[in-house]
């Protein structure tokens, strides 16, 4: 992951939300890791800087419980007229 970013590209969650603890995709099913939010962020969305600015809202839904991991909400504003950063 070091390496990727590195290279320039972004994580579209971070770059919306900041480096606030506490915001986890994964628990382990140990010793309610879960119920005590002692976890991983495992999910992430890798974007380049273009697409990094057009994060409208980033979430982890930890009420969702479909498995030991939590979606990662991701909302970016496009336009379909807009001109992509290679035009």
């Amino acid at each position: 992951m070091d390496a990727l970013l590195a290279r320039g590209f972004v994580d579209a969650f971070r770059s919306r939300v900041g480096e606030r603890g506490g915001e986890y995709t994964w628990w382990s099913n140990f010793r309610g890791a879960r119920a005590k939010n002692l976890g991983w962020r495992l999910d992430y969305q890798i974007t380049t800087p273009w697409m990094a600015q057009r994060v409208q809202n980033a979430a982890i839904d930890r009420q969702a419980v479909f498995s030991d991991h939590a979606p990662l909400i991701m909302d970016y504003q496009l336009s379909i007229t807009e001109p992509s950063p290679s035009s």
